[in-house]
């Protein structure tokens, strides 16, 4: 089994993973550092440091999500974009209670939630909605819900 298995990556996707160096080398050193720290590599895991892998282009930045992930932190990928634009604003000096507050560390959004947030939306434009019917363009409703809690929630729910 190869190391890029341990990520629960397919076979397809370790083939075309292999093909690009950079990439499998940045994935061979998360899964070291993951290795030092005794933490084992489920499949959320091992799917959001191919995901970090894949979007991070600092590897400092890379290496202060990663620490996110392994300490089950950050659990999607919307937390690690989140995460890595936080880093990108605040190349320099940032606090670290800041950065896993911006990219919703801790922060649970029950289904509840979501629901009275697509209903407080459609509420708000509810005479839109009734004017144009199948008309209505939903997606800035959708955008304007995932803006609000695109980092705190999985944003497939809403």
């Amino acid at each position: 089994m190869t190391e890029l298995q341990r990520l629960g990556l397919s076979e397809a996707k370790v083939k075309e993973t292999l093909k690009n160096a950079s990439l499998t080398q940045q994935l061979g050193m998360m899964i070291e550092f993951a290795d030092k720290k005794n933490v084992k590599i489920d499949k959320n895991t091992g799917t959001l440091i191919y995901s970090l892998a894949t979007k991070c282009k600092k590897s400092s930045h890379a290496n202060e999500i990663l620490n996110l992930v392994i300490e089950k932190k950050i659990l999607s990928d919307t937390q690690i974009i989140a995460a890595i634009n936080y880093l990108t604003a605040h190349p320099v000096s940032y606090g670290q209670l800041d950065l896993e507050a911006a990219c919703g560390v801790g922060v649970v959004i029950t289904e509840d939630q979501i629901r009275n947030a697509v209903k407080t939306e459609l509420l708000k434009n509810k005479s839109k909605l009734d004017e144009l019917h199948h008309r209505f363009n939903i997606g800035p409703l959708i955008a304007s819900i995932k803006k609000e809690k695109s980092t705190d929630c999985d944003s497939a729910l809403i």
